[in-house]
Order: structure tokens, then sequence, then C-alpha cells
């Protein structure tokens, strides 16, 4: 079930590029992602016979808010989103194996990683 702040927020996305961010209830992120269209990417998570995978249906389910930034292109959200992961990973923490677009501090992170 989708809360009613969530659907808001899907309602307001723009079609224009840029990148998002999964928020749990805590504010913990969950997800960065970019989007050359901010609309059709972050509302494809939640249509009707979507076929998630299981650590999708997850953090959809644990998701409480959505952030965006809009871009002038593809390419400058290409950047963002190398830049924020970079922030939420900190520096040197390409290395370390997790995935680049979840925050160590994720669940989902942390079961992927064994702990």
């Amino acid at each position: 079930m989708v809360s009613v702040l969530i659907e808001e927020q899907l309602s307001r996305l723009p079609e224009s590029p840029g990148v998002y961010l999964f928020r749990d209830a805590e504010g913990t992120i969950l997800y960065v992602g970019k989007a050359a269209s901010l609309r059709h990417r972050v509302r494809s998570y939640f249509g009707v016979g979507q076929k998630l995978s299981p650590k999708l249906l997850k953090m959809v389910s644990r998701m409480a808010d959505i952030d965006f930034y809009i871009t002038s292109s593809e390419q400058e959200a290409l950047i963002l989103e190398l830049n924020l992961i970079n922030n939420i990973l900190g520096a040197g923490s390409a290395d370390s194996g997790a995935q680049p677009h979840q925050a160590p501090s994720s669940p989902l992170q942390c079961k992927a990683e064994g702990r």
C-alpha cells in the first residue's frame, strides 16, 4: 500500500531528467538513482502489475519519502548521482564492494554484505 505522501509526491514528479532518493521513515537513504524522466522512472516502482524483484519489493514497502533533484541533462544527472553516492558512502568507499547506489547503513545493503 502506497502512503498518501508518496502518492502526492508521485503526482508532482516532473518529466525532467534528474536524480531521486528513496528514504525510509527514519530518513535513511535506501536508494539513489538517476533518470532521463523522473516521472516515468520513479513511478515505474509503483505501477500496477510491475514485476519487481524481492529486494525491490522490500525497498518499496519501506519507502516513506522521495526526494529529487532536477537537472538540465542526463549527463548532469549522472554526475550528480555519482556525487551524491560519494557523499553518502564517503570518499574511498568505491572499493568497499558496496552497491554504488545504496548507502551502507541501508538494511538492504547490510543483508547483501551478510550483516
